[in-house]
């Protein structure tokens, strides 16, 4: 149905994939994939879209700790520390970072997302605020 409507053939498409934002296609050479990309404004009409693929790399960070404690107070840890703690670790500035998934109330650990440029992308298996799981990375 997309050949269709992009007006190319079954082989120029190698791969679609389901994501969570849609659907991902693989095209066989560079040629066909920007002639997809040119195309896109075909199947507008069809409420749809093709972009480009994102050249980010995530890393989920397991069991970030929600409070810090110091010697007189507990501090709630927030995404500037979280950033913060990641460029310390490892040198890398990521792109974004947000908390993943939902925590319950008054759990200890929170679970993270990183985003990275793939050029600047540090080694997976980082750890961050010393007692957090080790940071891998998400395909």
């Amino acid at each position: 149905m997309i050949c269709k409507h992009l007006e190319c053939s079954l082989a120029d498409i190698l791969l679609i994939r389901r994501t969570a934002t849609g659907f991902a296609m693989t095209a066989k050479d560079k040629e066909t994939r920007q002639l997809l990309l040119d195309k896109s404004s075909m199947i507008s009409a069809q409420n749809a879209t093709i972009e480009p693929a994102s050249d980010l790399v995530t890393y989920h960070i397991p069991n970030v700790p929600v409070t810090i404690q110091f010697s007189n107070n507990k501090v709630f840890v927030t995404k500037d520390m979280v950033e913060a703690e990641i460029k310390r670790v490892t040198k890398a500035s990521p792109t974004t970072v947000r908390p993943h998934g939902k925590t319950k109330a008054g759990a200890p650990y929170q679970a993270w997302l990183a985003h990275f440029p793939r050029s600047h992308a540090p080694r997976f298996g980082f750890r961050i605020f010393d007692e957090s799981g080790l940071a891998l990375m998400l395909y």
